[in-house]
Order: C-alpha cells, then structure tokens, then sequence
C-alpha cells in the first residue's frame, strides 16, 4: 500500500469559488457585476427628470421630452452598436470586452455629476451608448460560459438579478438623493461600479472563456445571421416582446394617480406598484428558466403570452389605485419570464458555433425596442388624451404576437439534434406554417 495518499480535490462549496469549476465561476462573475452594475444604476435614472430640471429645463413638459430623449438615447446607440463589440470580442477575448464597458461606465457616470449642462448630459449618455451595452454583452458571455443544458436556467437568472436590481435600486438611489444630493449620489453610483468591475476580474476565467468560445470562419455579420435557421423569427418575437413589455412601464405612476390614489401617499403607492411587480417578475424569470430545461419554452411562450394578453384587459379598464396592486404584479408573472424564453429557444434553435455572436446581436435588438417604446407610449397617450390606451394597444398586440410566434417560432423535433448552418442538413426552425 502506498505511504503517500493522492489529495483530495477540495469539496464543492457555493460560497469557496476556489471549489467551483471554472464555467460556474464566470457564471457568477457575471451575475455578480450586472447585480452591482444594475443597482448603480437604478440609483440615478429614476431621478433623470429632476436632474434635468436641475440643469435649467424647468417647463415640464420640456423637462419630460429631454428625459425621454437622454433615457433612450444610451440603449439606442447601445443596441445598434453590441454587434460590433461582439465581432470585437471574437478577437480580443470576452473579458476585455466586459471590463472595457463596466470601466467606461464608472467614468461616463461620474462625470454626469460633474455637469453644468443639458447639453453635457446629452453628450455623456450618448458616449455611454457607445462605449457601454454591458446588459446585452454579458448575455451573450453567458450564453457561451455555461454549459448547453443549462443555459436557459442561466438566462432565466440574470434576468432575475437584473429585476430585483431594478426593485432595490430606487429605494437606495432615492434615499442617497435625500440625503447627500442627486449630483453626489452620481459619484457613490459609479464607486459602486468600480466594485462591479472588481468583482469581474478576480472571478471571470478568461482561458475557460476563450475554450469553450466557439470557432468558425465566417464572418459575423447581421446578413449571415438572418440566413441562420429560426434566427428572424425569434428575432422579431424578441424584440416585439421587449418593445410591448417597455411601453407601459413608465407610465404607471401616471396611471396610479389617474387612478385617484391619494396625492399625499402618491409616490409610496406607485412605488409598491413598481416594486412588487419587479419582484413578480425575478420570480418569474427564474421559474421559467428552470421549466425551460425539462420542457418545450415554445409551449411555456404561448402560456406567458396569453396571460399577459388578458391580464392586460382589466388594467386597461381598471378603475381605482387598490387595483394595480395585485393586476400589475399578476402581469408580471406572465411577462417577467418572456424575455427568458425566447433565449431558450434561441439556445435550442441557433448552431453553437455562432451563438455568441447571435445571442449579442439579439440582445442588442432588444435593447432598441426598449429604447423605442416610451416614444411611442408617449405618442399614443399624447394623440388619445388618456392613459388607458397604450394597455389595451399591448393587449392586441400581445394577440397577434401570439399568432405570430404559433406560425413561424418552430424547435427541431429532437432537441439533442445539434444545430447547423446548412438548411439541407436539419429541418428549418423558424419557417412559416405548422404548429
């Protein structure tokens, strides 16, 4: 027998990331810094509006067209530009790229604090267009970090992180506003930042990236990958659904006071409504990125889809605050896990080998319907004089979105079957007809 015994690997602990394998760290170094990255920004945005008044744009409804416009102006530019930053990062490696985007937001934000301006501001956020899009990036790291089998339960994740960062940020944003001023609560956001950035470097495993990172010789380009089977059906019902789902969202304080909620408690109100249903939602996502692995997320689309679609009719019809208080976070059951399962199917539907460049390129396209939507809610509730419009619009539209994605969103028989480019090798996923 020998005198020597072989040592033991140390026994996993998810709280030892020296025990993890390295696709789980670079999971967590990604859900750590969209967490931290999320929550600094959630301190400032919601109190753009007041900062643009600070800035000398004191008529309201000027006030609230520059704030439409320097809110969507980031995520515009951010979506049209994440496929080049993907292309860049098929050379340069996926960790540079992430770092190169959380830094330029510490710097863009902290200096957002420092302005005189209206036209300063604008400047900034259309800088950090440019030179940020980490939400869409690190999706499409993800999609390439962890393994196949587990890459909707990833997605399902980090859109839940991104949820409670939403719910969380606010409240500490509103609270740092009060207490030390908007222009300082600028500078806490962009340290905490920093952390983020901190927190990816040490855990991220950029030679398991650049491993499991697929190969191939073709260049990545929007046109190659529209030819790419099911790649423009689930494009579209991505997008649509992003673009719906943003349209009513920032309306809801507007609408809880159209609602008679009683002014002194206005904010709180609005504030519960907008709370619970991001929470609603982080549940939601979470749930469906666990179902999505044992089951079709076709058939788990079509549920969430017409739940939203009929939630959506009492809203629109609703006639006190109370009532928004269980309606909205009932929407956001069915919503909140949308957006999960349309990388679901992407997941099963795209060949390996250009996901990362798919699923960024997606991501980007998204965040363009994000950036479009309050545009438009804004036009339709402007052009109707009432509030109420834009929900029963997103209830039709949801219908049609779902007969749309019946048509022409469509998984391979075998889900085990891998992906190809070559439409004569697998039967077409995404083509029109059949169910």
């Amino acid at each position: 027998m020998s005198s020597t015994v072989d040592a033991e690997p140390p026994r996993y602990s998810r709280w030892s990331p020296k025990t993890w394998e390295p696709w789980q760290r670079n999971q967590w170094a990604i859900y750590a810094s969209v967490l931290i990255s999320f929550l600094s920004f959630t301190f400032v945005m919601p109190f753009l509006p007041q900062y643009v008044q600070r800035l000398g744009i004191h008529d309201p409804n000027r006030a609230a067209l520059w704030s439409g416009l320097l809110v969507g102006v980031s995520p515009l530019l951010g979506g049209i530009l994440t496929p080049f930053w993907v292309r860049v990062a098929e050379r340069t490696g996926n960790k540079p790229m992430v770092l190169r985007s959380l830094i330029a937001y510490v710097i863009l934000i902290m200096l957002m604090g420092l302005v005189t301006n209206i036209w300063q501001l604008l400047a900034l956020r259309i800088c950090l267009g440019i030179f940020s899009g980490f939400s869409s990036f690190a999706l499409a790291v993800l999609s390439v970090t962890v393994p196949k089998e587990r890459i909707s339960q990833a997605i399902g994740t980090l859109q839940s992180t991104q949820f409670i960062a939403a719910a969380l940020g606010p409240i500490f944003g509103g609270t740092l506003a009060d207490t030390i001023g908007l222009r300082q609560t600028f500078f806490v956001s962009g340290a905490l930042s920093v952390v983020a950035c901190v927190v990816f470097f040490c855990l991220f495993d950029a030679t398991h990236d650049r491993a499991a990172s697929p190969k191939r010789k073709e260049r990545a380009s929007l046109s190659v990958l529209a030819h790419l089977p099911g790649f423009l059906a689930i494009m579209v019902t991505l997008v649509s659904i992003s673009f719906i789902e943003r349209t009513f969202g920032p309306l809801i304080p507007l609408y809880v006071q159209h609602l008679h909620a009683p002014e002194r408690l206005l904010g709180t109100i609005a504030g519960a409504v907008i709370t619970i249903g991001s929470v609603a939602a982080a549940i939601a996502a979470t749930t469906m990125g666990r179902l999505s692995r044992a089951r079709n997320p076709r058939n788990l689309l079509f549920v969430t889809l017409t739940g939203g679609c009929l939630v959506l009719i009492p809203i629109t019809f609703a006639q006190e605050w109370w009532q928004l208080l269980f309606l909205r976070p009932m929407l956001d059951i069915f919503i909140g896990g949308n957006t999960t399962l349309m990388y679901a199917i992407a997941a099963r539907a795209l060949p390996d080998q250009w996901k990362l460049t798919a699923f960024g390129t997606l991501g980007g396209l998204a965040m363009i319907g994000n950036a479009s939507a309050p545009f438009l809610a804004g036009a339709v509730t402007d052009a109707t004089h009432s509030l109420r419009t834009i929900f029963g619009v997103d209830a039709v539209l949801y219908g049609v979105l779902i007969f749309w994605a019946w048509k022409s969103i469509r998984l391979p028989d075998d889900d085990t079957t891998p992906a190809t480019l070559a439409p004569t090798q697998q039967k077409a996923v995404g083509a029109p007809g059949g169910g």
